[in-house]
């Protein structure tokens, strides 16, 4: 999970015929989820930003946008 392959992804999300059936408009958290595991999560929950990895992942995503 790191800023390349976020861009890496987002090339998989334009042009794989497998990701056609989404709409070009969701949201990057919710892309997020198909090509990441989940965020993990603390026995308490509070709002707290997301680790650094899967915000260097979403910048690389919206990079080669």
């Amino acid at each position: 999970m790191n800023f390349e392959q976020g861009q890496r992804d987002r090339i998989a999300w334009d042009t794989s015929p497998q990701f056609a059936q989404f709409s070009r408009a969701t949201a990057v958290r919710d892309i997020m989820r198909l090509f990441l595991p989940p965020v993990p999560e603390d026995a308490m929950q509070v709002s707290c930003p997301l680790p650094k990895p899967y915000r260097d992942w979403i910048r690389g995503f919206n990079a080669s946008a």
